[in-house]
């Protein structure tokens, strides 16, 4: 596959919604071969560790669990709604953890799930334990697979041009769970909800004691931003993530989104130990670590 236009490297002009577009189609049309491809390079095995930060109702991390058995697979949302809950009720190696994470131990205001807009630009919010990054890969030896998509932390965004308001699922997360092949809804489509599962949940394991988080006023301007700035400048904290994928969210929809300016300076951090596998930018991107194991080239 090819590189995609970026906003660093490959592409002269600002971003914009017209490009980012344009990256939210290629991501439609490849995504069933990328993803499947990625998961296959990775080859996520038994014992590995996977950490889904942002899962909301659970699309990506289902998509995680499904296709990784025997993998274990953390989930941190500070949200964590009752659907998510529900969503993963069969699946005993999913683990649910009802705390944000980003660079340091500390509580922040998140917007409620299910907010409206009106009392987002209100500045509804529900304040929450906020984990700091290295202090949760400090719990596991290895972690195979970090994924970031968590928008959730802005405690006034502006309403996202491509996605329907919440609690409905966004296009990403339907095609994500069509590529699954998990049984729909009789009447399945983006505002349908998630197919629920019936089995009683797993007893979830509690987090191990944290240091005390200090107060702050909100949340900082992006997850993965704050995530990747933290880990990059701890090298124990690097040495212990094989790949990262994540959605990096644009500041032209997002009010605590990334510039061109910010998003470049995330893709410098991360070229000092990872490379670059596949990007549809502002949409998803995978990094893999230069030395791991896994042979994790250009996807063709």
């Amino acid at each position: 596959m090819n590189f995609p236009p970026s906003p660093c490297s490959l592409h002269p002009q600002p971003f914009n919604r017209s490009l980012r577009n344009v990256e939210a189609g290629r991501f439609r049309a490849a995504g069933h071969n990328a993803l499947r491809r990625m998961h296959t390079r990775l080859a996520f095995g038994k014992g590995d560790v996977l950490i889904d930060v942002g899962s909301y109702v659970g699309a990506d991390l289902l998509r995680l669990a499904v296709a990784s058995p025997d993998a274990h697979v953390h989930s941190y949302d500070p949200s964590a709604p009752p659907r998510l809950r529900q969503n993963v009720r069969q699946l005993p190696q999913v683990h649910l953890h009802p705390v944000g994470v980003g660079g340091a131990n500390r509580t922040a205001c998140f917007s409620p799930p299910g907010a409206t807009a009106s009392e987002r630009r209100g500045g509804a919010c529900v304040r929450a334990q906020v984990l700091d990054i290295a202090h949760v890969l400090s719990r596991f030896e290895a972690v195979a697979l970090l994924q970031l998509n968590c928008e959730w932390v802005a405690p006034r965004p502006r309403v996202h041009p491509f996605l329907p308001p919440r609690p409905f699922l966004s296009p990403y997360d339907s095609l994500l769970l069509s590529l699954l092949s998990l049984p729909a809804t009789p009447d399945h489509s983006p505002n349908s909800p998630l197919p629920l599962l019936s089995s009683p949940p797993p007893t979830l394991p509690a987090l191990s004691p944290s240091p005390s988080p200090s107060p702050s006023a909100s949340a900082s301007a992006g997850c993965e931003r704050e995530v990747i700035e933290r880990l990059t400048a701890v090298p124990s904290a690097v040495s212990r993530v094989r790949a990262i994928e994540m959605q990096v969210h644009p500041a032209f929809s997002f009010s605590n989104g990334l510039t061109d300016a910010q998003y470049c300076e995330l893709e410098r951090r991360l070229r000092r130990d990872y490379h670059l596998v596949y990007r549809f930018a502002y949409v998803w991107e995978l990094w893999v670590h230069e030395h791991s194991d896994t042979q994790g080239g250009r996807l063709t």
